[in-house]
């Protein structure tokens, strides 16, 4: 079982659950509409044990691991339900959010002036223009929720070097 927490359309808190079979099928299991809820340890605690109670119920089934991302609200409920649960449920932080945060820690100056050269093709109407009149498209910035977005923006770049550079060479 995994949650996650967001805002909807309507800019409301909430937390979605989801589960993993043993097979490996991912399946939307609940949200809940956490207005006027502190996400604290402690709430979340309560809410985690609950879901799991009631998809142990609903489907006679066992959770037996926990992932949720590397906030320190979910590190420590994460590890207030291994002492609820007398560690019959593992938990873990998701390695791609992990990752992401090492990313970020870790910035080399010259991504971040490929980045620069990324934002200004998107957001500069005549270096855009350009761009596209040249049969370029979908350059991609990285965005801190997007966790593939560094490679995205890195793969976008490096195929469309030649028309970048040519851009910036003629102009």
């Amino acid at each position: 079982m995994s949650i996650d927490g967001w805002s909807n359309i309507h800019n409301e808190p909430v937390i979605c659950a989801t589960l993993t079979t043993e097979d490996g099928r991912a399946l939307f299991y609940k949200t809940i509409d956490t207005s006027g809820k502190p996400h604290t340890s402690t709430y979340l605690t309560d809410l985690v044990c609950d879901l799991i109670s009631s998809c142990q119920t609903k489907f006679q089934c066992q959770v037996r691991s926990f992932v949720t991302d590397n906030a320190a609200n979910m590190t420590a409920m994460r590890k207030t339900l291994e002492k609820r649960t007398n560690s019959e449920v593992i938990t873990y932080g998701c390695s791609s959010h992990l990752l992401n945060l090492l990313c970020k820690d870790l910035q080399v100056q010259d991504v971040k002036e490929l980045v620069q050269t990324v934002r200004y093709f998107r957001n500069n109407h005549m270096a855009k223009a350009k761009f596209s009149a040249a049969g370029g498209k979908g350059l991609v910035l990285p965005s801190d929720v997007r966790w593939n977005s560094v490679a995205d923006c890195l793969e976008a770049y490096v195929t469309q070097w030649d028309i970048i550079f040519k851009i910036c060479e003629d102009n």
